[in-house]
């Protein structure tokens, strides 16, 4: 799609906020550390709360 220049959203980063919120918890169950995803998280979110949760992730 971005080859034809079309950004048109296919898939929210609100969904994508989801997601990473889910991995986020299954990690924590696992007892298991994951520093990167979790700034990826953050960022994500903020995306999200500044109104951007419509947009292409």
């Amino acid at each position: 799609m971005p080859l034809n220049r079309d950004f048109t959203p296919s898939f929210a980063l609100k969904y994508l906020l989801k997601d990473a919120n889910l991995i986020a918890r299954f990690a924590q169950d696992l007892n298991s550390p994951t520093p990167a995803a979790t700034v990826v998280r953050k960022t994500i979110k903020t995306a999200v709360n500044q109104g951007w949760g419509e947009e292409n992730a």
